[in-house]
């Protein structure tokens, strides 16, 4: 919880100071016209994608090797954030985010015509609640926020189906939207998710405690 904490505040400092210059470059089209507030709510479908961490902790307890892991995941996020509360330059917002990714690794093939390694597949899933900070306006705005949540990460096999369990996620993030239309803007997320360690059981052959960077762009609607 120690380390998770010192990974949240660094995050946190940083992403404060990226706000900070980020506000003006959105506010600025909405200045020289009219200044218009956040709105009162955003909802966002974003694609995404989420590098994996590899390594014989997590391939050898289930037979694998660390080349069998895949590199990165693809997938989907939605979510929505509701803004309660607006003083001077900042808004203070809640909501959450459901976060699916999905990587897979073939067979490589070798010289003499044959297959080296095991077809694996790593997913991540993750619900993150989120206090975010907002700054600009409703034609645009950066934003820093973070949470406590859970995420369920597994690696499967043609040997292996593992479904995973679910473990508690630390993640601090930021980004931006912007809009093009009155309801309908585009924006993106990136963010470090902290998850917690866990031992083998049914449900999984366990993990060490990840950290894990996720990347998201697509659509927002306010």
């Amino acid at each position: 919880m120690r380390a998770q904490m010192t990974i949240a505040r660094a995050g946190v400092a940083s992403l404060l100071a990226a706000a900070a210059l980020a506000a003006p470059v959105c506010q600025q089209p909405a200045l020289a016209q009219v200044t218009v507030p956040i709105g009162r709510f955003v909802v966002d479908a974003r694609g995404a994608m989420a590098p994996y961490p590899a390594g014989d902790e997590i391939a050898a307890p289930r037979g694998l090797q660390a080349a069998d892991l895949p590199a990165r995941g693809f997938g989907l996020q939605v979510g929505g954030d509701v803004f309660l509360v607006r003083w001077r330059v900042a808004t203070l917002g809640v909501g959450a985010h459901w976060l699916w990714t999905q990587g897979t690794q073939d067979p490589q093939a070798a010289e003499d015509g044959t297959t080296v390694g095991t077809e694996t597949t790593t997913r991540m899933t993750a619900f993150s609640p989120q206090v975010s900070l907002n700054f600009g306006s409703g034609r645009g705005w950066s934003y820093v926020s973070g949470g406590l949540g859970a995420a369920r990460r597994s690696v499967s096999s043609p040997a292996r189906d593992e479904p995973g369990a679910w473990a508690p996620d630390l993640h601090v993030g930021g980004g931006a939207r912007w809009f093009f239309a009155d309801h309908l803007g585009v924006g993106f997320d990136v963010r470090l998710h902290s998850v917690s360690a866990q031992d083998p059981g049914t449900s999984t052959a366990g993990f060490p405690r990840t950290t894990k960077f996720v990347a998201t762009a697509g659509l927002s609607m306010q």
